[in-house]
């Protein structure tokens, strides 16, 4: 298994999308923009040290079951970031 200076994270543009309409909606329509700082921060670092640190240690999605179980989520705030694992490829959905 690699370790996690092996893994190459990339991100969908999908992801990119959803992580700005998330800071968005909580910036401007909640008016938290500093609450919705500290929710990005969080997503940041669940995408660039929690989950390359171990990957396989988040539960399957249960919404993206396959039999090779490539598809993993992980829970930061309130929110999913769904991921898949291929190799020494992390990708975030």
């Amino acid at each position: 298994m690699p370790t996690p200076s092996q893994f190459q994270i990339r991100i969908s543009q999908l992801a990119f999308d959803h992580i700005a309409q998330i800071h968005t909606y909580i910036s401007k329509v909640d008016y938290k923009p500093s609450v919705a700082d500290n929710v990005l921060k969080a997503i940041e670092h669940c995408i660039l040290h929690s989950i390359p640190k171990n990957p396989y240690k988040f539960p399957e999605c249960a919404a993206r079951r396959t039999l090779a179980r490539m598809y993993r989520q992980a829970l930061v705030k309130n929110f999913k970031v769904i991921f898949s694992v291929r190799s020494e490829v992390i990708t975030i959905i």
